[in-house]
């Protein structure tokens, strides 16, 4: 959840807004759907700010003892609304940002994006990640030791 509000909500998000605004000028029918998607990036945001919060007053013995339902329904609905808003950007408009912006359009678009390194998926994993991703690395082994035995067998 740091992740998400700390380089997607801050860094991801604007670059994506960055795309929309250029697809919304070049199709007209796009603009439906570049502001809905603009405006779920900022309920998003919002949504895990206050999530995050949450889960950080928990850990740190900062609120007394609360319902499961009190912090499971708004993970619940974060992660539903992520992915909802996820596969309409994926099959919609990161679909028509494949046909319509040329090379010059994302070189002005990284230009034009404040740049920070992806604490996960850069060249650095940062320190706090490094357990998540070895366990993320260990799981897809697991899998594909898994899906080449299928295939063998």
């Amino acid at each position: 959840l740091y992740y998400m509000t700390q380089y997607v909500d801050l860094v991801h998000h604007p670059k994506e807004e960055a795309i929309f605004a250029l697809l919304a000028a070049r199709d007209p029918g796009a603009k439906k759907n570049v502001a809905e998607l603009t405006k779920q990036h900022h309920m998003i945001e919002k949504s895990g700010i206050s999530f995050y919060e949450k889960l950080d007053s928990i850990i740190n013995e900062a609120c007394g003892i609360i319902k499961l339902a009190e912090i499971e329904a708004p993970g619940r609905l974060y992660s539903s609304s992520l992915r909802t808003h996820m596969d309409k950007e994926e099959k919609g408009l990161f679909v028509l940002a494949g046909q319509l912006l040329n090379d010059n359009d994302w070189k002005g678009i990284k230009s034009e994006i404040q740049t920070k390194t992806d604490p996960i998926f850069g060249q650095a994993i940062e320190a706090r990640f490094h357990r998540v991703c070895e366990q993320l690395s260990k799981e897809v082994s697991g899998k594909q030791a898994v899906s080449q035995g299928d295939l063998s067998g």
